[in-house]
């Protein structure tokens, strides 16, 4: 399933951030990436400060922000009539893996239940 960005990934913190922790974020990333601060190129830092100030000023504004919150739903509201469901980033990742694991340990259940496996030398004492 295709993933997206939004700006609240760009600056790392949850969707339902108060104005604070919007700004409290915007300022370390805005510090981390500072062009004379940034470990990689210059270019690279200016790239992702751009990134970071966009992000901050549709957040910080309530009509912007708005206005995000309703293409990330709509995106959502998409996916959910293609694939039915909504597993965006990690977390989607995750659940499906675990769901993958859970079936492969019924799997691995079943086939002990119907054959006998061998005891292993080191384990009959």
């Amino acid at each position: 399933m295709p993933e997206f960005r939004t700006h609240y990934d760009n600056l790392k913190i949850r969707r339902n951030a108060s104005n604070a922790t919007i700004r409290a974020a915007y300022k370390a990333l805005m510090q981390k990436y500072h062009p004379d601060k940034f470990d990689g190129s210059v270019q690279e830092a200016l790239r992702i400060t751009k990134i970071i100030q966009h992000s901050y000023e549709i957040l910080i504004h309530f009509d912007k922000r708005a206005k995000h919150d309703r293409w990330i739903s709509e995106l959502e509201a998409k996916f959910r009539q293609k694939y039915g469901s909504t597993e965006f980033g990690i977390v989607g990742k995750i659940q499906r893996n675990i769901l993958i694991i859970k079936y492969m340990i019924r799997i691995s259940t079943a086939r002990r239940s119907c054959i006998e496996l061998p005891r292993m030398r080191f384990l009959q004492k």
